[in-house]
Protein backbone atom coordinates (compact mmCIF):
# COMPACT_ATOMS: atom_id res chain seq x y z
CA UNK A 1 0.00 0.00 0.00
CA UNK A 2 2.75 2.57 1.15
CA UNK A 3 4.25 1.59 -2.56
CA UNK A 4 0.97 2.35 -4.36
CA UNK A 5 0.82 5.76 -2.54
CA UNK A 6 4.45 6.73 -3.22
CA UNK A 7 3.68 5.97 -6.94
CA UNK A 8 0.38 8.13 -7.04
CA UNK A 9 2.24 11.19 -5.20
CA UNK A 10 5.03 11.02 -8.10
CA UNK A 11 2.54 11.03 -10.69
CA UNK A 12 0.25 13.97 -9.42
CA UNK A 13 3.87 15.70 -9.09
CA UNK A 14 4.67 15.00 -12.70
CA UNK A 15 1.26 15.64 -13.71
CA UNK A 16 0.78 18.67 -11.89
CA UNK A 17 4.07 20.41 -13.36
CA UNK A 18 2.60 19.19 -16.78
CA UNK A 19 -0.08 21.40 -16.20
CA UNK A 20 1.24 24.55 -15.34
CA UNK A 21 3.39 24.46 -18.54
CA UNK A 22 0.95 23.59 -21.02
CA UNK A 23 -0.55 26.37 -22.62
CA UNK A 24 -4.98 26.18 -22.68
CA UNK A 25 -6.33 25.12 -26.16
CA UNK A 26 -8.54 26.05 -28.23
CA UNK A 27 -10.45 22.55 -27.36
CA UNK A 28 -12.10 23.94 -24.56
CA UNK A 29 -13.69 26.82 -25.78
CA UNK A 30 -16.33 24.30 -28.72
CA UNK A 31 -17.61 21.17 -29.14
CA UNK A 32 -15.22 19.33 -31.58
CA UNK A 33 -17.53 17.49 -34.27
CA UNK A 34 -15.23 14.46 -34.79
CA UNK A 35 -18.63 12.76 -35.83
CA UNK A 36 -22.10 11.70 -35.19
CA UNK A 37 -23.71 11.13 -31.88
CA UNK A 38 -24.57 12.64 -28.60
CA UNK A 39 -22.03 15.01 -27.53
CA UNK A 40 -19.08 14.17 -24.61
CA UNK A 41 -18.65 16.65 -22.19
CA UNK A 42 -15.67 16.02 -19.43
CA UNK A 43 -15.30 17.78 -16.64
CA UNK A 44 -11.70 17.95 -15.13
CA UNK A 45 -10.74 17.72 -11.82
CA UNK A 46 -8.47 19.71 -9.26
CA UNK A 47 -5.84 21.03 -11.07
CA UNK A 48 -7.39 20.59 -14.47
CA UNK A 49 -6.03 18.91 -17.03
CA UNK A 50 -3.92 16.06 -15.69
CA UNK A 51 -5.38 13.37 -17.49
CA UNK A 52 -7.17 15.97 -20.42
CA UNK A 53 -4.89 13.73 -23.21
CA UNK A 54 -6.42 10.35 -22.21
CA UNK A 55 -9.69 11.73 -22.28
CA UNK A 56 -9.49 13.49 -25.79
CA UNK A 57 -8.23 10.24 -27.30
CA UNK A 58 -11.32 8.99 -25.65
CA UNK A 59 -13.61 11.39 -27.77
CA UNK A 60 -11.65 10.74 -30.77
CA UNK A 61 -12.00 7.03 -30.50
CA UNK A 62 -15.69 7.26 -29.90
CA UNK A 63 -16.27 9.68 -32.94
CA UNK A 64 -18.33 11.86 -30.94
CA UNK A 65 -18.61 15.34 -30.97
CA UNK A 66 -16.43 16.18 -27.48
CA UNK A 67 -14.68 18.57 -25.17
CA UNK A 68 -12.48 18.39 -22.47
CA UNK A 69 -13.53 21.05 -19.80
CA UNK A 70 -10.84 22.73 -17.83
CA UNK A 71 -11.15 25.25 -15.06
CA UNK A 72 -7.54 24.76 -14.15
CA UNK A 73 -6.70 24.23 -10.39
CA UNK A 74 -9.95 24.93 -9.68
CA UNK A 75 -10.02 26.27 -5.87
CA UNK A 76 -12.85 28.83 -5.58
CA UNK A 77 -16.24 26.90 -4.43
CA UNK A 78 -17.64 24.58 -6.54
CA UNK A 79 -20.72 25.89 -7.80
CA UNK A 80 -18.59 29.00 -9.87
CA UNK A 81 -17.93 25.88 -12.05
CA UNK A 82 -20.98 24.13 -12.13
CA UNK A 83 -22.81 27.96 -13.49
CA UNK A 84 -19.72 27.69 -15.81
CA UNK A 85 -20.55 24.33 -17.32
CA UNK A 86 -23.96 25.96 -18.73
CA UNK A 87 -21.76 27.24 -21.20
CA UNK A 88 -21.18 24.11 -22.35
CA UNK A 89 -24.20 21.98 -21.79
CA UNK A 90 -27.30 24.62 -22.19
CA UNK A 91 -29.36 23.47 -24.44
CA UNK A 92 -27.64 20.82 -25.34
CA UNK A 93 -28.31 16.65 -24.98
CA UNK A 94 -24.98 15.48 -23.90
CA UNK A 95 -23.33 12.67 -21.61
CA UNK A 96 -21.42 14.49 -18.89
CA UNK A 97 -18.16 12.44 -17.51
CA UNK A 98 -16.60 14.24 -14.60
CA UNK A 99 -13.52 13.20 -12.71
CA UNK A 100 -12.97 13.96 -9.73
CA UNK A 101 -14.29 16.93 -8.43
CA UNK A 102 -15.30 17.46 -11.60
CA UNK A 103 -18.06 14.78 -11.09
CA UNK A 104 -19.29 17.10 -8.12
CA UNK A 105 -19.37 19.91 -10.87
CA UNK A 106 -21.70 17.50 -13.11
CA UNK A 107 -24.32 16.39 -10.25
CA UNK A 108 -24.64 20.04 -9.24
CA UNK A 109 -25.10 21.43 -12.65
CA UNK A 110 -28.06 18.58 -12.77
CA UNK A 111 -29.42 19.62 -9.36
CA UNK A 112 -29.56 23.05 -10.25
CA UNK A 113 -30.83 22.27 -14.26
CA UNK A 114 -32.30 18.38 -13.80
CA UNK A 115 -31.77 15.41 -16.18
CA UNK A 116 -33.69 16.94 -19.04
CA UNK A 117 -30.83 17.29 -21.10
CA UNK A 118 -28.54 14.47 -19.83
CA UNK A 119 -28.12 11.68 -21.48
CA UNK A 120 -25.91 10.23 -19.17
CA UNK A 121 -23.64 11.02 -16.11
CA UNK A 122 -20.39 9.16 -15.47
CA UNK A 123 -18.11 9.92 -12.60
CA UNK A 124 -14.74 8.90 -11.72
CA UNK A 125 -13.44 8.98 -8.53
CA UNK A 126 -16.17 11.64 -7.30
CA UNK A 127 -16.05 12.28 -3.56
CA UNK A 128 -19.94 12.14 -3.18
CA UNK A 129 -19.60 11.55 0.30
CA UNK A 130 -16.94 14.14 0.97
CA UNK A 131 -12.99 14.06 0.79
CA UNK A 132 -10.33 14.28 3.98
CA UNK A 133 -7.67 16.42 3.22
CA UNK A 134 -5.35 17.99 5.65
CA UNK A 135 -6.65 20.95 7.27
CA UNK A 136 -3.68 23.50 5.72
CA UNK A 137 -5.53 23.71 2.73
CA UNK A 138 -8.80 24.83 4.39
CA UNK A 139 -7.68 28.33 2.48
CA UNK A 140 -9.02 26.95 -0.73
CA UNK A 141 -12.76 27.55 -1.08
CA UNK A 142 -13.17 24.17 -3.02
CA UNK A 143 -11.91 22.02 -0.37
CA UNK A 144 -14.24 24.02 2.22
CA UNK A 145 -17.19 22.90 -0.08
CA UNK A 146 -15.43 19.12 -0.15
CA UNK A 147 -14.53 18.85 3.08
CA UNK A 148 -17.07 15.76 4.95
CA UNK A 149 -19.69 17.10 6.68
CA UNK A 150 -19.67 20.77 4.99
CA UNK A 151 -23.19 22.32 4.24
CA UNK A 152 -22.23 22.09 0.71
CA UNK A 153 -21.47 18.21 0.75
CA UNK A 154 -24.83 17.83 2.81
CA UNK A 155 -26.10 19.52 -0.04
CA UNK A 156 -24.52 17.21 -2.29
CA UNK A 157 -25.61 13.84 -0.67
CA UNK A 158 -29.48 14.70 -1.66
CA UNK A 159 -28.56 14.04 -5.20
CA UNK A 160 -30.23 11.10 -6.96
CA UNK A 161 -29.56 9.49 -10.35
CA UNK A 162 -32.54 7.56 -12.42
CA UNK A 163 -32.42 4.30 -13.20
CA UNK A 164 -29.85 3.56 -16.09
CA UNK A 165 -28.62 7.26 -16.39
CA UNK A 166 -25.12 7.37 -14.21
CA UNK A 167 -22.80 5.34 -13.81
CA UNK A 168 -19.79 5.80 -10.96
CA UNK A 169 -16.46 4.50 -11.36
CA UNK A 170 -13.75 4.17 -8.44
CA UNK A 171 -10.77 2.29 -7.15
CA UNK A 172 -9.85 0.13 -4.64
CA UNK A 173 -8.25 2.15 -2.40
CA UNK A 174 -7.97 6.37 -2.49
CA UNK A 175 -5.98 8.64 -0.41
CA UNK A 176 -8.46 11.49 -0.45
CA UNK A 177 -11.99 9.68 0.55
CA UNK A 178 -13.55 6.06 1.36
CA UNK A 179 -13.99 4.12 -1.97
CA UNK A 180 -17.64 3.86 -1.24
CA UNK A 181 -17.88 7.93 -1.02
CA UNK A 182 -18.06 7.66 -5.12
CA UNK A 183 -21.00 5.89 -5.31
CA UNK A 184 -24.65 7.31 -5.20
CA UNK A 185 -27.69 5.12 -4.76
CA UNK A 186 -29.50 4.26 -8.21
CA UNK A 187 -26.62 4.69 -10.02
CA UNK A 188 -24.15 1.92 -11.33
CA UNK A 189 -21.02 1.90 -9.59
CA UNK A 190 -18.16 0.03 -10.87
CA UNK A 191 -15.26 -1.03 -8.93
CA UNK A 192 -11.64 -1.09 -11.12
CA UNK A 193 -8.93 -3.15 -9.18
CA UNK A 194 -6.94 0.30 -8.76
CA UNK A 195 -5.03 1.99 -6.06
CA UNK A 196 -5.01 5.48 -5.65
CA UNK A 197 -7.02 8.60 -6.90
CA UNK A 198 -5.30 9.55 -10.19
CA UNK A 199 -4.53 6.10 -11.45
CA UNK A 200 -7.90 4.96 -11.22
CA UNK A 201 -8.60 8.30 -13.52
CA UNK A 202 -6.39 6.84 -15.94
CA UNK A 203 -7.52 2.93 -15.98
CA UNK A 204 -11.06 4.48 -15.81
CA UNK A 205 -10.77 5.66 -19.74
CA UNK A 206 -11.19 1.92 -21.17
CA UNK A 207 -13.92 1.00 -19.32
CA UNK A 208 -15.68 4.22 -20.17
CA UNK A 209 -15.01 3.99 -23.54
CA UNK A 210 -16.86 0.22 -22.96
CA UNK A 211 -20.02 2.16 -21.73
CA UNK A 212 -20.21 3.93 -24.52
CA UNK A 213 -19.05 2.37 -27.78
Amino acid sequence: MLLHFLNECYLNLFLSLAHFCRRISKQNLELKRNGAGVPIIVISGHGGGATRSDFLYLIKKLKRPGIVVDFGLQTGYVDIYSKKLDIYAKDKRVVLIGISMGGIIAARYIQKHGWKNINQLITVCAPFQGVNVPKLLNFLNSVQDLRSGSAFMKEVKLFKAPKNKMVCIYGKWDQYMKPESATVNGAKNIQLDTYGHLTTEIKSVNTIYNLLK
